[in-house]
């Protein structure tokens, strides 16, 4: 339905006071005036659609602020709200704050999901490095242990074959996989360059 402009009437009108007049003459017109008042409130309505986030914080019919009970500007005659309620605007309104607040819980359960899924990889990440070094002290023990049945090797060259087993993965492999016998030769190898 399309409001209808009132013609401003122009026999009669004189020009030399100015548009002042003009404009008296004009609000003192009723369907000037509804227009007037109901285009303000369709431009109140698209503002309060677009600019504010909840319609809990709106004026209620009285035209006060609901939170201190203040006059709202703007919004003492509330009447024309009040008879089309039930227009396309305010159908269109309800549909579409709906549609926002599912795209922005949408959005809020994404950018919730992908923090989660970082965490936990960050976490596993930690997890993973801090078994690495309890793994790697562990095999450090086992590697110096093994090494003291070698009755041969001083604890200095004892710590230095340690700490080359533990340097070098594939080396460290070899020497658990061996027998005890084997085991002293390796280190025999490793200690005059041959390895």
């Amino acid at each position: 339905m399309e409001a209808l402009v009132p013609e401003i009437p122009v026999d009669g009108l004189s020009t030399t006071t100015g548009d002042d007049d003009l404009i008296d003459q004009v609000e003192g017109s009723p369907e000037w005036t509804q227009f007037r008042d109901r285009l303000a409130q369709d431009m109140f309505d698209d503002w309060d659609h677009n600019y504010t986030p909840d319609s809990d914080n709106e004026a209620n019919a009285s035209g006060h602020n609901p939170s201190d009970g203040s006059p709202c500007v703007g919004m003492e005659n509330t009447s024309a709200t009040a008879s089309e309620s039930g227009t396309r605007a305010g159908k269109r309104k309800k549909g579409s704050k709906r549609k926002e607040e599912r795209q922005w819980e949408e959005r809020f359960l994404d950018i919730m999901q992908t923090f989660s899924q970082g965490t936990k990889d960050s976490l596993n990440g930690i997890a993973s490095r801090l078994g690495f070094e309890h793994d790697a002290e562990k095999k450090r023990s086992e590697v110096f242990d093994s090494l003291s049945n070698m009755h041969f090797l001083s604890t200095e060259a004892k710590m230095v074959v340690t700490m080359r087993l533990c340097k070098n993965p594939q080396e460290l492999s070899m020497f658990f996989s061996l027998s005890p016998e084997n085991k002293a030769v390796m280190v025999k190898m490793m200690q005059e360059g041959r390895l």
